[in-house]
């Protein structure tokens, strides 16, 4: 039970190194009826007056568990569970101890996590980190040359992207009399100058059949090493180079996919909102990576009517995409078929995912009929988030949310949702978002939320759409400051204006 879960293993782990675990500090479930801790029977409670505090049962436990999760064990089995750096760090302890399985253990957790990274970046990082574990490389730069260039181009780990133009110590041109331009046109390892025991190394980064990927410039110092003879460990470390070179290969391939997908997806979305007499209507939509799972849309409906969407795929990556585009095309193919029913629309669009998809996957999403001439909105909303309708009023802003009719699209074929009716009001605004908006973080962990959105709203309600949408933007970044985006963030904003009343001529 505990190898099986990477969580219930760091849970151990912890306990191992300290005698007493507050239970807020496991990373276990939040829910207080879900304990798989508890449920393995190796943990007693204590029941302390800030809160329960975990041990373990007794000294035969600790001492059984100490000698089966060994470090080279806890990292085969962080490696399996995809924990990456952490199964990098178990496995090089592990070497440390004089295990020298642990060593081929942790070269192919590094080709896998690197076949598993998100971009050139990560990939680097998994791949500087097995170097520096696996062989003792303390410095390591990895250069690409990219498609159709005659550039070497320096991935640097702490760059999520890089962009086209590099200062120059970040690329070398290929004719370049340096060590690692000779290295790749050669194709072969070349040593550099001997300087206070360390030497740098080229090494081409060889894909049979192609150009070589790039080259790893390492810089070595002269220490023994206690379990491989000096040929046999660079042929070992030229062997895993060339692991890694197709790993890169294939994640850059991926990501140059990706971007292609990310284009024609950004392709399927409104040009512009449309502007019905007496509304503005603004959204903005910016991808956490190339593809994304939100989308919206603004379908035309008979007699001036918009049908407004909001949608949420709850994945990530190529799948997300496919499920958004399908999502999309199904609610615009019937849209018109059901201009009056969004409970119809719901459930026909389901009933297509469900069939055509089955992989699990599902959407939130929120559907409504506008009709601008009353503002009356007729929907659905298929466990979104809630939209926040603003409600001007002489003391302030109020607030009120479009809660959810049903659940997301997707889950379960007998689903069913309820149509709810309400109307935005002259000098109101409908505020739609995704959970990419509420969910994110600062640097203290602490979460924008809807309490930061509408304290936002509140502050520039007298604005125009665009700029308060723009504002609201602004505020999220400011709020996230360094920390990196992890979900898509999507946002729209319908406000209708007052109608001026011309006074009779006499």
């Amino acid at each position: 039970m505990i190898e099986d879960d990477p969580d219930l293993l760091q849970c151990i782990l912890m306990l191992l190194e300290q005698e007493a675990v507050p239970r807020s500090a496991l990373p276990l479930p939040l829910s207080p009826d879900l304990d798989p801790l508890y449920l393995t029977g190796v943990v007693e409670v204590e029941e302390r007056g800030y809160g329960d505090f975990y041990r373990l049962q007794n000294l035969i436990y600790a001492r059984f568990l100490a000698q089966h999760f060994t470090p080279g064990r806890v990292g085969h089995l962080l490696a399996m569970a995809g924990r990456w750096d952490s199964a990098i760090d178990y496995l090089e302890a592990s070497i440390q101890q004089g295990n020298p399985q642990s060593r081929i253990d942790l070269l192919s957790a590094t080709i896998n996590s690197i076949y598993a990274s998100q971009d050139l970046a990560q990939a680097v990082h998994f791949l500087q980190r097995g170097l520096s574990a696996a062989f003792g490389v303390r410095e390591a730069q990895i250069w690409h040359c990219p498609p159709q260039e005659n550039h070497l181009r320096l991935i640097n780990p702490s760059q999520a992207n890089l962009k086209d133009e590099l200062p120059p110590n970040l690329q070398i041109t290929l004719t370049a009399d340096r060590l690692e331009t000779r290295a790749y046109r050669q194709r072969v390892s070349l040593r550099g100058l001997e300087v206070e025991q360390r030497v740098t190394r080229a090494i081409p980064l060889i894909i049979p059949g192609e150009k070589p990927f790039g080259v790893a410039t390492i810089v070595e110092e002269f220490v023994r090493d206690l379990f491989l003879e000096p040929r046999e460990r660079d042929l070992l470390l030229v062997g895993f180079l060339n692991q890694a070179a197709r790993a890169l290969h294939t994640v850059g391939v991926r990501r140059q996919e990706l971007a292609l997908a990310g284009r024609v997806q950004a392709s399927l979305l409104p040009d512009e909102p449309p502007q019905p007499p007496g509304w503005q209507i603004a959204a903005a939509w910016r991808p956490a990576r190339e593809t994304a799972g939100d989308f919206y849309d603004f379908i035309p409906l008979p007699d001036g009517r918009i049908g407004i969407v909001m949608a949420d795929v709850v994945d990530k990556g190529m799948g997300a995409a496919l499920l958004m585009a399908l999502s999309r095309t199904l609610i615009r193919t019937y849209a018109a078929d059901y201009p009056d029913e969004p409970e119809r629309l719901l459930h026909v669009v389901n009933q297509r995912i469900i069939a055509d998809i089955n992989s699990g996957l599902f959407v939130t999403l929120f559907y409504g009929v506008l009709d601008p001439s009353s503002g009356l909105l007729t929907y659905c909303n298929g466990g979104h988030p809630p939209p926040q309708m603003l409600l001007p009023n002489a003391n302030g802003l109020l607030t009120e949310g479009l809660f959810r009719t049903g659940i997301p699209l997707g889950i379960s074929e007998d689903a069913i949702w309820e149509r709810a009716i309400v109307q935005i009001p002259r000098k109101g605004m409908l505020l739609l978002y995704t959970d990419g908006v509420t969910d994110v973080q600062n640097r203290e962990g602490d979460f924008f939320g809807e309490r930061g959105m509408l304290e936002v709203a509140r502050a520039n309600s007298r604005r125009t759409a665009p700029q308060l949408l723009d504002a609201l933007i602004s505020s999220i970044y400011a709020f996230a400051g360094a920390e990196p985006q992890v979900d898509d963030i999507t946002l729209m904003l319908l406000q209708r204006g007052t109608v001026r009343r011309l006074k009779n001529k006499i």
